[in-house]
């Protein structure tokens, strides 16, 4: 056969094998090898044509017959063409979007070189996109595991992270991934290579319930770097889901202990508030910590050197637990505004120059512009993390209903939308136009507060108070002309918020004194509903052993709100009124909490009989329900804490 005739032949044979016409390459091929059997390129590229036609068998005999032809010299030569023809294959397969076909190479490409790193990194990545098992190409002979602890094996490092977070995504976190986590940390010159890609990943787990998961992975990454705040700030949450209430005040004292400034102290000190009260049964000590952060709060007027953003973000919300120690709203709400007062300084300090500047001109445009004729809607914007599953998801609804929709446009931007919430995404379609953020737009501050600038919005309504720092930064931007709290908690008490609306009701005539937003009275009532659905009662009065002609009280609150004043009201109405019990329900650790309730009952003289502390409806981590406000027949009346307006 004349070199034009061969050349044409290796053309054509390439054509059909890219054009995965692999058994007419098989014969183009196997011409070729009758005509140059020297030329191992065609007996790497035939055993591919037989591996892709389902031939393994005969795939591997063609290339295992041809390598023992070689000399101890050539062998290796050999191997080394054989593994980058495979290599290559691999990855035009995976460009090709054919996992099944890149996987079946690599598969055999393993078995020809088993400690090649970059083909079984590759490999697992493979497996998990397919869903096949993976567990031995991590913990097996010759696996992941094995190879990182050789030294004279070198990896790919952003390789080697990438499939390391893809394995901690897809299966649980056992002894095997750990010990892979280590391994990795290991293989890397510097932590924060993995640690920023790990945090992330922890709270997603978290989020997903694999919250032991994110604990093991958080205390593994402290075992390398004892100091990492981040880890820390996380841990004690993920602790207090899974009720180790012991290990999340440690991890929360650490942090104290570790905090290299006074606004990290600040932030620690308040992590450890809130799961001591969040165990129901350690307000003592929760009080003096309060006093400390407030003593801290107050000798702030600056912080040097200036706070990154994210440590600005945790201050807004540092002040939040103390009007559940001590009912005092004139004192409490000076330390709520002290602390969003620092909050929007700090914030202001690294607010683009630009957006305040835009910001300031559409506001002083809008006081002279005429009035609103009635020809032009209002636009009211409505910014929130908890429309959606949530209490104040329940109680909003009917604003948005009825809406008068000739005079008003209503904006709705909706803070970290989950597509999965049902309720969300109703919420989304009463608005006349919405902004899912973290979907339509970046959930950063300031691109959210360029929206609703750019929106022209000319009220725009806070529901999450310092409940969510992200809200609070939008606020601090002054996106509208007119801001306005209502609804989620208590005003926040940043200086951009210009009214919280209220009632004759739920706050005091002497209230304006100690708010720094003027008071917006509703002539009623701040909040309206019209009725709420009925629930089918999962218990009865049998089940947990009450008398058919009991009156039954019902308080469901987390451990924070637990308050000891506020429970021995609640078990005065249990003693003043005849034959009546009280169902507990809430989140929290059960041995503190009971241990709390029949301390106070002896107290007041009420009978450890009369609580009743069911399984059914006492101590669950908090799951999405419809029924949060629904009526019960189980209960007559429900005692909620002073914050509510009980």
């Amino acid at each position: 056969m004349v070199v034009q005739q061969l050349n044409q032949l290796a053309s054509t044979a390439e054509e059909l094998f890219s054009a995965r016409n692999y058994e007419a390459a098989e014969l183009a091929y196997q011409a070729l090898i009758e005509a140059q059997p020297a030329c191992l390129t065609h007996h790497w590229k035939l055993g591919l044509s037989l591996l892709l036609q389902g031939q393994e068998a005969e795939a591997q005999m063609c290339w295992m017959s041809s390598l023992l032809e070689g000399s101890e010299s050539q062998l290796e030569t050999w191997t080394k063409e054989l593994v980058e023809t495979l290599e290559a294959e691999a990855q035009t397969q995976a460009s090709a979007d054919n996992a099944q076909n890149s996987w079946l190479v690599r598969q055999h490409l393993r078995d020809i070189q088993p400690a090649n790193s970059q083909n079984l990194l590759n490999l697992i990545q493979l497996c998990i996109l397919l869903e096949y098992p993976f567990s031995d190409l991590i913990s097996g002979e010759q696996g992941l595991n094995q190879l990182l602890s050789q030294d004279a094996v070198s990896f790919d490092k952003k390789l080697l992270i990438s499939t390391l977070l893809l394995v901690l995504q897809s299966s649980p976190v056992e002894a095997e991934t750990l010990s892979l986590v280590r391994l990795c940390l290991g293989r890397l010159d510097h932590f924060h290579e993995l640690r920023y890609r790990l945090i992330p990943m922890c709270i997603d787990l978290a989020k997903g319930y694999r919250v032991e998961d994110a604990i093991s992975l958080g205390e593994l990454y402290l075992s390398v770097d004892q100091t990492d705040l981040e880890f820390l700030t996380h841990l004690p949450g993920w602790y207090s889901t899974t009720k180790n209430f012991p290990k999340a005040v440690e991890r929360a004292k650490t942090r104290i202990e570790l905090s290299p400034c006074e606004i990290e102290r600040i932030f620690s000190r308040h992590l450890l508030i809130k799961i001591l009260l969040g165990t129901g049964g350690h307000w003592q000590e929760a009080a003096k910590e309060i006093e400390a952060n407030r003593a801290a709060l107050m000798r702030v007027e600056q912080f040097e050197p200036q706070p990154e953003v994210f440590q600005i973000l945790r201050l807004v919300s540092t002040a939040f637990f103390s009007p559940y120690i001590q009912d005092n709203p004139g004192l409490n709400r000076h330390f709520i505004n002290h602390a969003a007062t620092l909050f929007s300084q700090e914030l202001r300090k690294i607010t683009p120059p630009e957006l305040e500047e835009q910001n300031r001109l559409k506001h002083q445009s809008s006081k002279l512009s005429p009035a609103h004729s009635v020809k032009k809607k209002l636009k009211i914007g409505y910014i929130s993390y908890s429309l959606r599953r949530h209490s104040v998801g329940w109680i909003a609804r009917w604003l948005l209903k009825y809406h008068d929709s000739e005079s008003i446009q209503t904006y709705g931007y909706l803070i970290n939308f989950d597509q999965q919430d049902p309720f969300q995404n109703w919420y989304a379609k009463q608005f006349d136009a919405v902004c899912r953020v973290g979907i339509d737009c970046p959930d950063r501050g300031v691109e959210i507060a360029k929206r609703i600038s750019e929106d022209d919005i000319d009220i725009l309504i806070d529901l999450d108070s310092i409940t969510m720092d992200l809200t609070c930064e939008v606020m601090v931007h002054k996106p509208a002309p007119i801001q306005v709290t209502w609804l989620g908690w208590d005003a926040s008490g940043l200086p951009q918020i210009d009214y919280y609306i209220a009632d004759s009701y739920v706050l005091p005539e002497e209230a304006q004194s100690y708010y720094q937003e003027k008071i917006w009275r509703m002539p009623d009532t701040y909040v309206a509903v019209d009725g709420f659905e009925i629930e089918v009662p999962k218990l009865s009065r049998a089940s947990l052993d009450i008398p058919d002609d009991a009156v039954i009280y019902l308080t469901a609150q987390g451990g924070y709100k637990r308050n000891p004043e506020i429970i021995r009201l609640q078990l005065s109405v249990i003693k003043a009124v005849p034959n009546a019990f009280l169902i507990i329900k809430g989140t929290g650790s059960a041995e503190a909490i009971q241990q709390h309730f029949y301390s106070i009952a002896k107290e007041v003289g009420v009978e450890k009989e009369k609580l009743i502390f069911s399984a059914d409806c006492c101590f669950r981590r908090r799951a999405p329900r419809q029924s949060k406000n629904c009526r019960h027949s189980t209960r007559h009346l429900p005692l909620q804490w002073s914050n509510h307006n009980s």
